[in-house]
């Protein structure tokens, strides 16, 4: 059944499936799942135009626009049938180039609104924060040309169970303005000698070794549901609130500022 429909999914073009990205836009995120029958993703996403889809919904949306019938999500596979879809889309939009596992969970962590509101205690993946990485490793993120906020800790090993005020947090940023793949660029730099991030002259300075600094980010899609200037506007104060909330929260219980933050 499987194999039969993976040639059924062969109508779907690159019109249907912007009409369903469209639905995805107007509806928003949860009501679109739930008229299609799914849950979120736990693996493979799309960005299109810096939004967030979940890409097995956005197939069984677009195979009703092409032949106006419905698709169960039990008749096909979120994986192989579901990304040969995108493949052959790519070929005739490059829109569709953008599609990968989120093994690093910096989408499936996210909330379905975003906002989650930190306390002192949270853990930083319970905030949508992605998996712990050595923060050379930066350019592997799936998602660092979005705009969002990094945490920096100081481990010897991979950080587990972090939360905000844990002592191995020693930087917490955000970038609105650059991606935040360019932004930890600037951060390594620093660390090895240059310029262009204080905090990462900072915290060379008071002696941490960038070899036991670990990375988690938290990028911000644009909203749905949103006119594009508006929705930039919206992330962007998304992004800067809870970048202070977090500091504030370490502040608050630590009494001083993580080391990367301070002079």
């Amino acid at each position: 059944m499987l194999r039969r429909m993976s040639r059924g999914l062969a109508v779907i073009d690159a019109q249907a499936m912007k009409k369903a990205i469209a639905e995805f836009n107007e509806r928003g995120r949860a009501q679109f799942l739930k008229r299609y029958g799914l849950l979120r993703s736990s693996k493979f996403y799309l960005i299109f135009g810096q939004r967030l889809y979940d890409t097995k919904a956005l197939v069984a949306a677009a195979y009703r626009y092409a032949t106006g019938k419905w698709l169960r999500y039990t008749k096909f596979s979120g994986g192989p049938q579901t990304q040969s879809v995108f493949r052959r889309l790519a070929q005739q939009d490059s829109n569709f180039e953008w599609v990968f596992e989120d093994t690093l969970c910096e989408l499936r962590n996210l909330s379905t609104e975003y906002d989650r509101i930190p306390r002192a205690w949270t853990k930083v993946s319970e905030l949508g924060f992605s998996k712990w990485i050595p923060l050379s490793k930066f350019a592997a993120l799936n998602t660092g040309w979005l705009p969002g906020i990094y945490v920096i800790a100081s481990s010897s090993q991979r950080p587990k169970g972090i939360s905000i005020i844990d002592k191995r947090v020693v930087y917490i940023g955000e970038t609105v303005d650059q991606n935040l793949h360019r932004r930890l660029y600037q951060l390594q730099r620093s660390l090895e000698g240059g310029t262009g991030h204080s905090g990462g002259v900072t915290l060379r300075v008071k002696g941490y070794h960038r070899k036991r600094l670990w990375l988690a980010i938290r990028s911000f899609p644009l909203g749905y549901g949103l006119d594009d200037a508006f929705a930039e506007s919206f992330r962007a104060a998304q992004i800067r609130h809870l970048e202070r909330t977090l500091l504030y929260e370490y502040v608050r219980t630590v009494h001083v500022y993580p080391p990367g933050n301070t002079k």
